[in-house]
């Protein structure tokens, strides 16, 4: 009978003028508590106290290599008077605001959360920012102003086009409202990647939303369901089209994104990839067939594009490589200027150099700088370029290609570009995608080195801006609060602002305190366009926890360099960062792939919060790249592949002509995101093999 809730956002309020002048911290965790440390050190890596004072000591759990430490009572009470001394902390008042506002959200009086949340979103870091326009967002639907929310959506699209999410609830949301929607979407999604895909597949049945149908059919594909996938497309396939003879004017334009069209033959496409993989390629192929003959005097867009991937999927046949490349021919010309234009030109030039075509390969390659000088594929087209004239017998213009992609930026294009350029350069190439060794214990792992354990730290200037949110992050951290303390090197980082020599020196603590996701972000953030620079590239590639990494992987028989790369593209070595679809940990683990190792033996017991303890989901993480290089041929790139798309669709794609070559495999992935993570991560791994000659 008592609304709870909205007396502890009064309290809260009653409290927000305070805030700065008490120990908050105090008063969400009590001193004795803190002051004992029961346990949950672990991944944390705080600073030695030198003597710890009167109290029963408690020694805390370490994974970092260095030398454990006790905090007591009196320890504890010292390092709480030196947080009251430091004065109001931004970040601990932005959390109470968040507090608040959640209260509120769930109180008689919803309305009151607005403002609170509005203040935030102009005190937020752009990191946060899109979640919390998303709460705005839901909260006004909830009030009654439903178009309000929708603006709100529009305007994370519009600023945050990183952000999926909103562009699927903005999308989705036209008829059912937002909040239906999402928990329905999101409802389904969580089952399935918890692998209840049963219940995920009855929580959208029935309905007649094509974009839920949708859904379904997809939980079925990646749960290896191929048929039923089918015919789950086939079904979301007939619903849009009824949707859009009811709202023509909602039509996608001739050209738009593949991924934004859905319409009936985009879902078709999809069905028809289901039943090949359903091992009825005769079915397929008829859907093709089908959807040229009734689009024969189209003359481009979408559907060309997506009629070309799909022929060239089948181009061992020589036939549907003749298809694959006419329309491809076609989409580049009458879609000429768009995105999906330059990627067809692109796709149709690889397409020519993956069947010896050498000198055609080259005049298109040569066609696109030409037409798309300021593309975002210029690397690619200049490299791939640079290899049609070595292999049309024209070495010393590909060597002047090759040289001049090793200016600028180091990214994969240059990486492959330095070995083309030194001795054996189909070797030296071949070495950089690398084979899975013999098994667990096949690499040697170095010892961790002294630069491994951290250098010197240089103390941030007293008058740095950043002084006061690092003072706090160091007591915190040594009292155990590794979630407040990581709030406060965040704060620390962007107080550090442009200074170049204050940013080093919080990042050098960072990297110092086992903080390696604050470190990497100034590393990241200062390393382009700087000359080479050890130092920075340490701290943009560190070997967080290093001495789990290299036990594990020799355990597993994994790269280190391997693991760190994938962390790095995956965390950016964050422990207990949660993906919006449900991975976790440093090597972002689904439930479902974590039981499922755990299950063969990998673990006693398995809890799903173990995934953000880092030792857990190393363990847990490496031997499931191992077992999927083991399951992929023993290839660490169709394994990195899996990491992002997942092994079934990875399977598919080690069926297509360029896999026989790890270099042209890459550039075959269809799906941009897990061809842009492949690269990446081994980009990645190469700079940590060419930092720290680890295998």
């Amino acid at each position: 009978a008592r609304d709870e809730t909205q007396a502890g956002a009064r309290l809260l309020d009653a409290l927000a003028g305070e805030l700065p002048q008490i120990a908050d911290y105090l008063k969400l965790w009590s001193l004795e508590a803190l002051a004992t440390v029961p346990s949950g050190l672990t991944g944390t890596a705080p600073r030695r106290l030198d003597s710890p004072a009167d109290g029963d000591p408690v020694q805390a759990e370490r994974i970092s290599g260095a030398p454990a430490v006790t905090v007591g009572r009196g320890a504890a009470e010292t390092l709480y008077a030196d947080l009251l001394a430091l004065g109001p902390s931004p970040a601990l008042l932005r959390a109470a605001d968040r507090a608040r506002a959640d209260l509120y959200m769930q109180s008689r009086d919803p309305a009151r959360a607005r403002p609170i949340l509005a203040g935030l979103v102009g005190r937020s870091s752009r990191r946060d920012r899109p979640a919390l326009l998303m709460q705005l967002a839901l909260l006004d639907e909830r009030l009654g102003q439903p178009e309000r929310g929708r603006d709100g959506l529009r305007r994370i699209v519009e600023h945050h086009p990183e952000s999926t999410e909103a562009l699927a609830l903005l999308e989705g949301s036209q008829g059912s409202g937002m909040r239906l929607a999402l928990s329905a979407r999101d409802g389904a999604r969580v089952l399935a990647a918890h692998g209840r895909v049963e219940e995920a597949v009855a929580a959208l049945t029935p309905t007649s939303d094509p974009r839920l149908l949708e859904l379904r059919a997809d939980i079925l594909l990646r749960s290896d369901r191929y048929a039923e996938a089918a015919v789950a497309y086939a079904e979301a396939a007939a619903a849009y089209a009824e949707a859009a003879a009811a709202h023509p004017e909602a039509a996608p334009a001739d050209g738009e994104a593949v991924t934004r069209g859905g319409d009936r033959d985009r879902l078709a496409f999809e069905e028809a990839k289901a039943w090949t993989r359903a091992g009825e390629p005769g079915r397929a192929r008829e859907i093709y067939r089908r959807l040229a003959r009734e689009n024969e005097s189209a003359s481009g867009g979408t559907l060309a594009y997506l009629l070309a991937d799909a022929f060239q999927d089948e181009s061992r046949d020589p036939a549907f490589g003749d298809s694959a490349a006419g329309w491809f021919r076609r989409f580049a010309d009458s879609a000429r200027g768009s995105s999906l234009g330059r990627r067809g030109l692109l796709r149709l030039a690889h397409l020519r150099f993956g069947r010896g075509e050498w000198a055609v390969s080259e005049e298109l390659f040569r066609e696109y700088l030409r037409l798309y000088p300021g593309g975002e594929d210029v690397r690619e087209a200049r490299y791939w370029r640079a290899r049609a004239l070595q292999q049309a017998g024209r070495p010393d213009e590909a060597r002047s290609i090759f040289a001049s992609l090793l200016q600028g930026s180091e990214g994969y294009y240059s990486l492959l570009a330095r070995r083309r350029l030194g001795g054996s350069p189909d070797a030296a190439v071949a070495a950089l995608f690398g084979q899975a060794g013999e098994g667990p214990g096949a690499l040697s792992s170095p010892a961790p080195t002294d630069v491994q354990r951290g250098s010197p730290v240089p103390d941030v200037l007293p008058d740095s801006p950043a002084a006061r949110p690092l003072a706090r992050a160091r007591a915190l951290l040594i009292l155990g609060e590794v979630g407040w303390a990581r709030r406060e090197m965040d704060e620390a980082v962007r107080l550090a602002g442009r200074s170049r020599a204050e940013l080093q020196r919080v990042a050098a603590w960072a990297l110092e305190g086992l903080y390696p996701e604050s470190a990497f972000r100034v590393g990241a953030a200062l390393l382009p366009g700087s000359a080479e620079n050890r130092d920075l590239a340490t701290l943009a590639y560190p070997r967080a926890f290093a001495p789990l990494v290299l036990s594990e992987a020799g355990e597993a028989g994994v790269p280190p360099s391997l693991l760190w790369a994938i962390m790095r593209q995956e965390s950016s070595f964050d422990p207990a960062v949660r993906s919006p679809a449900g991975a976790l940990g440093l090597l972002q683990l689904m439930p479902a792939t974590a039981r499922s190792e755990a299950a063969r033996g990998r673990v006693t017991s398995f809890e799903l919060s173990d995934l953000e303890r880092p030792e857990a989901n190393l363990h847990l993480g490496a031997a499931h790249l191992r077992d999927l290089a083991d399951s992929l041929g023993g290839s660490w790139v169709a394994a990195i592949a899996a990491y992002n798309a997942g092994q079934a669709v990875t399977r598919v794609w080690l069926g297509f002509p360029e896999a026989a070559n790890p270099e042209t495999f890459v550039e075959r992935i269809p799906f941009r995101e897990t061809r842009h993570y492949v690269k990446q991560v081994v980009s990645n791994r190469a700079r940590y093999q060419d930092l720290y000659g680890l295998p």
